[in-house]
């Protein structure tokens, strides 16, 4: 039986987490050539990050549940520590700590 080296696990971690950087990125890009297309400046690169945050935030204001978010801002957060908070909450917290919550990991 082959054992798991550090590199099999941080691989797949990292992918888990950059998918929605990556993806959010491609539509914030996507929505600034349709701008442009139609001569508009457009919104800025990181909004489909601030709609998402701003309907989290209104979800936990007006009570309608929802599973939780872990956010870190993308150009002053280095992966690194991330990863050992988003660790750190996923040993101390349940599940239902974080419903209905939005926590900033602050850098």
């Amino acid at each position: 039986m082959k054992r798991k080296s550090m590199n099999d696990l941080i691989v797949p971690l990292v992918m888990i987490l950059l998918a929605p950087l990556i993806g959010g990125l491609v539509y914030g890009f996507e929505r600034i050539i349709k701008a442009r297309m139609q001569r508009r400046l457009g919104p800025p690169l990181w909004q489909p990050f601030y709609d998402f945050l701003k309907l989290a935030a209104q979800r936990m204001v007006e009570g309608t549940r929802f599973s939780g978010v872990v956010y870190a801002h993308q150009l002053q957060a280095p992966i690194r520590p991330c990863i050992d908070d988003l660790e750190l909450i996923a040993t101390l917290l349940e599940v239902a700590d974080l419903a209905n919550r939005v926590e900033f990991i602050p850098y």
